[in-house]
């Protein structure tokens, strides 16, 4: 313990000097002082030097310096692998049987000597040990990361990783630079078994998780076989427990890998459960990797749409392939001549589709007035393309997006000329490129007006000139979409796109964009509920909630509930929380399966429902390979001046760690600094000397 100042030495002399001389002023010129006994005059005097000097002494700012010292045990971490592939093996029966109080007697004797923490490790990192060995991934660099951020400049003595080497999430151990920064010795207790067995796996299953009704879906299925050699299995494919698919497949060599591609038919709407597995081969070391479920939504939704032609065209097949070639669309196809001016203006008979294109109408034959007519008053999309037969005159009455005024036989060769300003979607610049130098089409010669609110996406070129007459323009105005191509001859832009890349795909690109833009409805519910429809079986289902007002603002004044609903008609009760403007809920972690969930809500006096369905699938990653690899766990230990021992003799870890002389106690100092006048004893001494002054001069009479 030491004092210091930041004021020289010296001052502490000037405040001894100060309390000397107000002792001297005090005592020894007052005359009533002087009749007190010299012993008394003498003790007030030093009392009041003591005072004064002590408060001089307290305004220079002195601080108490301490130093305190700690001595740190060496810290043991020990750390358990607890996923699932542990189980899988010849030594599994040992391992839920002997092997959890070997682990635990390990421990207590470390603790004897050493400061011992315990984790379990697997697709995440917690305290204690875990042997339930139930956890669905193991990320063993995370382990390291954790560690290193809890335990990093600290006495480390040792790290004891109990694992099978199996990784199947987060990055190779070997590469991990929160271990390599810790500086510690690593000592792995390899468990699991490295021989190869017979196994038969599936490894893996590739398909979309969305499908059409009656539309088929691709499925391809990777099968892994070790020491399979001359065996023959089965591919089987269920539905609801129902087989609908089966496949003979063979291994001619002793470690094989087979795809096998398969068609199956989306024949029933919602989400739709099919479990593929392989039939067991006699001796195989685990069968569960022989089975894996997929969940499939199955939609009966595609967006309609309906080309509606004056005459035949080869734009007509061009626009049809371009759409169909997005799963989402289903295309009919029609001239105008197949319809009676009854069936024109039935606004029911086209409430069907999506979007109408109209190709070179209206036309000087078919005005189409009462089709019109028929759908003035809904919100039906509309894209119109013009060509050489299109009556300009009653397609300017429409006021859809342009008006074209000037001779109605003449027309111009034109090039799309792109507009920087255009946002209403984008295509990619290597797209745009080649769109660029896409073959003329034939646009009529006139002027062109482009309506308010418009928005041009390209403009017409003309050879060299660029014009401000638009080739292909939108109006997103109120609920009906509408746009304008103002020329004819796509399907050379089609050809064109086939012969400079072999494909179609920026043509397909172009048209689903312009469709996709037109056809999406706006969603006008008050209501809606926001989620994915599958999560994997260590995910929480999270839900989002948007409710509405009549002016269509974001609210959460009122309360939203959810029940989610089980395969076995289970009921499961939620109520959202508030979230800015909206509502959230995380319902935990539900078991593989299907659900159902419906939500309700209430704004003013009315009830709003909203539902839907989702599926849990599960994590099959830890049974896929059954062989340890004991050649990682040897090689991260070797590299950070460990062993790896085997779990049959991981007792020896303790006397491995005990014989090293580099894991030793650690002495901390550390010092504090504290200001004097904040001290509580301090005041007590300063009111002591005052005090103790003041009694004896009452005492005597001489106040």
């Amino acid at each position: 313990m030491a004092f210091i100042t930041e004021y020289p030495i010296w001052f502490i002399f000037l405040c001894f000097l100060l309390g000397l001389l107000c002792s001297f002023i005090l005592y020894w010129r007052d005359s009533h002082i002087a009749q007190l006994k010299k012993w008394l005059q003498w003790s007030l005097a030093t009392i009041r030097f003591l005072f004064v000097s002590f408060l001089a002494f307290l305004l220079l700012g002195p601080m108490l310096k301490t130093i305190s010292s700690q001595v740190e045990k060496p810290i043991i971490i020990v750390a358990q692998d607890n996923s699932a592939s542990i189980l899988i093996g010849k030594d599994s029966a040992y391992i839920e049987g002997e092997f959890k109080p070997q682990m635990e007697e390990l421990i207590a004797e470390l603790r004897s000597d050493y400061d011992v923490n315990t984790y379990s490790f697997g697709e995440g990192v917690g305290e204690g040990l875990g042997f339930t060995f139930d956890e669905k991934q193991t990320d063993i660099s995370l382990l390291f990361k954790d560690l290193y951020n809890i335990y990093s400049n600290r006495n480390v003595g040792a790290i004891i990783v109990a694992s099978d080497g199996i990784f199947n999430k987060g990055v190779n151990p070997k590469y991990s630079v929160d271990l390599k920064r810790l500086k510690t010795p690593l000592y792995v207790i390899a468990m699991g078994d490295t021989s190869v067995k017979r196994d038969l796996a599936i490894s893996g299953v590739r398909y979309n998780r969305l499908a059409y009704l009656g539309n088929t879906f691709p499925v391809e299925i990777d099968i892994v076989a070790r020491q399979c050699a001359g065996e023959n299995s089965k591919v089987f494919i269920a539905k609801d427990g129902k087989e609908i698919y089966s496949q003979k497949i063979a291994f001619d060599q002793s470690s094989s890998f087979l795809q096998v591609a398969i068609q199956i038919e989306a024949e029933e709407e919602g989400i739709q459960h099919y479990a593929i597995s392989l039939e067991p081969l006699e001796d195989e070391i685990t069968i569960t990797n022989n089975r894996w479920d997929i969940y499939i939504d199955v939609l009966d939704s595609r967006q309609k749409i309906l080309i509606l032609a004056n005459s035949p065209h080869p734009d007509l097949a061009s626009l049809t392939q371009a759409i169909v070639a997005n799963d989402n669309y289903q295309v009919e196809e029609k001239l105008v001549s197949e319809y009676n001016k009854s069936v024109l203006r039935n606004t029911k008979e086209f409430e069907q589709y999506n979007l109408i294109i109209l190709h070179q109408l209206p036309s000087h034959k078919y005005p189409l007035k009462e089709f019109f007519g028929a759908i003035e008053s809904t919100s039906l999309p509309l894209l119109t393309i013009i060509g050489s037969q299109t009556n300009l005159k009653s397609f300017n009455s429409r006021k859809t997006c342009v008006s074209i005024t000037g001779a109605p036989s003449k027309f111009n060769e034109v090039t799309p000329e792109l507009i920087d300003e255009f946002a209403l979607f984008q295509l990619e610049q290597e797209h745009l490129a080649t769109i660029k130098k896409m073959p003329p089409l034939l646009a009529p010669f006139g002027t062109y007006k482009a309506d308010v609110g418009t928005s041009a996406f390209f403009n017409q070129k003309i050879g060299v000139v660029v014009t401000q007459k638009p080739l292909i323009i939108f109006n997103g105005r109120g609920e009906a979409k509408s746009a304008v191509i103002t020329g004819e001859g796509l399907w050379r832009w089609q050809l064109h796109d086939a012969k400079m890349n072999g494909n179609h795909e920026i043509y397909n690109n172009l048209i689903s964009k312009i469709v996709q833009y037109l056809s999406v409805r706006v969603n006008k519910s008050k209501f809606r509920i926001i989620s994915k429809n599958n999560f994997i079986e260590n995910e929480p289902l999270s839900f989002e909630a948007e409710v509405y007002n009549e002016s269509y603002d974001l609210i959460n004044d009122g309360e939203v509930s959810m029940t989610i609903t089980d395969e076995g008609g289970n009921k499961f009760p939620y109520a959202f929380s508030k979230s800015k403007n909206s509502f959230r809920l995380d319902a935990g972690i539900f078991p593989v399966g299907e659900y159902e969930y419906e939500a309700t809500t209430r704004v003013g006096d009315k009830v709003y429902n909203a539902g839907g369905e989702l599926s849990v699938s599960p994590i099959l990653v830890e049974s896929i390979s059954s062989i340890a690899n004991h050649k990682l766990l040897a090689s991260l230990a070797s590299e950070h001046d460990g062993e790896m021992v085997l779990n049959s003799e991981l007792k020896t870890v303790v006397e491995k760690i005990k014989a090293r002389t580099d894991i030793a106690s650690v002495s901390y100092s550390s010092m504090h600094l504290r200001e004097m006048i904040n001290l509580k004893w301090i005041f007590y001494i300063v009111l002591t000397f005052i005090s103790l002054e003041w009694f004896l001069r009452k005492r005597n009479g001489t106040y």
